[in-house]
């Protein structure tokens, strides 16, 4: 994550100063803040910039609901609740299901059909979400879920419409743009 602006260069320096090293992160769109965000852990700084600007790596730690904004910092500040998700998952092969869809989708798109990356195949919803590169709207979506199931059930629909997208586009491609006479 790249940091820049001088109100998150100053709360980077106070989760340096403080015993606790996680600040929040929450969607802002459309000038509106998304009551659920993710709270992450500072866990390394990887450059500092001579105008102060930073490189630096976070890991998503755990899931929030804003009760209420605090204004006293240049940076939002909030109480929070953390929360998990309700139930625990429940449909065996789902999870291998959204992965397959995945797979299909990078085989279209030309892609080695792999999921994994250096630290290995994703094990969860939020893992392979992750690797996905899911538009904000879905990504607010599946933080706001509270079950893997769901997650993974809005990540196979997510797949199968790209997939639907990209062979209607195909069919499209391979007439010219004419559609076949009857």
């Amino acid at each position: 994550m790249h940091i820049f602006e001088e109100r998150y260069k100053s709360m980077i320096a106070h989760c340096q100063e403080s015993e606790d090293s996680s600040f929040g992160i929450s969607l802002i769109q459309d000038g509106e803040l998304a009551n659920v965000g993710c709270s992450v852990e500072l866990v390394q700084i990887l450059h500092k910039y001579p105008d102060g600007r930073l490189d630096i790596i976070t890991r998503g730690w755990q899931r929030y609901r804003v009760i209420k904004f605090y204004q006293d910092q240049p940076y939002l500040r909030a109480e929070v609740e953390f929360f998990d998700d309700r139930e625990a998952s429940a449909r065996p092969g789902l999870f291998a299901e959204a992965v397959e869809r995945w797979q299909e989708v990078l085989s279209l798109l030309g892609g080695q059909g792999e999921v994994g990356d250096h630290e290995g195949p994703p094990t969860n919803s939020f893992e392979l979400a992750q690797r996905v590169g899911l538009e904000l709207p879905v990504k607010q979506k599946l933080l706001e879920m509270g079950s893997e199931d769901q997650r993974l059930e809005e990540l196979v629909k997510y797949f199968d419409q790209i997939v639907e997208h990209y062979q209607r586009d195909l069919k499209r491609t391979r007439s010219n743009g004419h559609p076949k006479e009857l």
